[in-house]
């Protein structure tokens, strides 16, 4: 009998998102935007509300969720592509129900696997024995960013309230937009007092309208608070550890926009053919800076 409201709840979720998966990539134009503690506390929101969440480790370093929850990093997406694990063996749960799985060397090893290693990855992940619902990807900040942001189909740019913060923020949207052909973002604004979001926002919109032909959302933003990067430390999110607390509402929140968002169509929501952009993405990207380092 216990487990029957999950099975009901778990029936109805896959009525109404048809088996497609929302895949947002989460980017900054710089490291300390406050990208990977948003990413864990939003995940873990999410899943508290009943989604299967799994999120896609390329930021890497000892600040990754990775290392913050002990996750083994070899245990990767090549490993899953050359059979060296199982799906089963990359989904182990970790902080609130979040999965997290590393992607190998920032892109490199994807952009090296075989055609059959690359469509056993896409299959593997597609097949998952319960479905992805919500695929984040916690990308590595600056301009390396593009092959994942080309392949997902929303992009969502982390800024904090800083002026180098601001700056690269803009200058990465710039890039992805006059040089890769990607013109609609997610703006979320972190470490923002009452209004400087909105304000923050505002401004993004006035300088991409004069220079730039994108089209930004405003997600929504975040108060700074310690335990929000105490999150990342510990690997115990606010949603967690400090519910009632005003950082918890504000990821609460967030995923409610997201959960707002419309559907992906029928391609963008499948994770086989995520898999295959990233890696063509990946390949592309390697040739670019191969043919620049030469």
């Amino acid at each position: 009998m216990g487990q029957a409201p999950y099975d009901q709840a778990e029936g109805l979720r896959r009525l109404l998102a048809r088996g497609e998966t929302r895949i947002i990539v989460f980017a900054s134009g710089c490291k300390g935007s406050g990208q990977t503690s948003a990413i864990l506390n939003l995940g873990a929101a999410l899943s508290r509300g009943g989604r299967h969440v799994v999120v896609l480790d390329e930021a890497g370093g000892r600040l990754s969720l990775s290392h913050a929850l002990g996750v083994d990093r070899s245990r990767d997406l090549v490993s899953l592509a050359r059979r060296e694990h199982a799906l089963h063996e990359l989904l182990e749960e970790h902080a609130d129900i979040l999965r997290v799985i590393p992607v190998a060397h920032g892109l490199r090893g994807l952009s090296e696997l075989s055609s059959e290693a690359v469509e056993r990855l896409a299959q593997s992940l597609a097949s998952s024995p319960r479905p992805i619902d919500v695929l984040m990807v916690d990308a590595r900040p600056g301009s390396g960013v593009v092959p994942i942001c080309l392949a997902a189909p929303e992009v969502v740019v982390v800024v904090s309230n800083s002026r180098s913060s601001i700056k690269e923020a803009y200058a990465l949207i710039k890039v992805l937009s006059q040089e890769y052909g990607r013109h609609r973002f997610h703006l979320l604004v972190t470490r923002a007092e009452p209004g400087d979001g909105e304000t923050i926002f505002a401004n993004m919109v006035e300088a991409t309208s004069r220079f730039l032909q994108v089209s930004l959302d405003f997600m929504g933003w975040v108060a700074p608070d310690e335990k929000v990067a105490q999150s990342v430390r510990t690997g115990r999110t606010v949603v967690e550890a400090w519910p009632a607390s005003d950082c918890a509402k504000a990821f609460r929140g967030l995923a409610d926009v997201i959960e707002r968002w419309p559907y992906p169509r029928e391609e963008e929501g499948r994770m086989d053919v995520f898999v295959r952009r990233l890696v063509y993405s990946s390949r592309i990207a390697a040739k670019e800076l191969s043919s620049a380092s030469t």
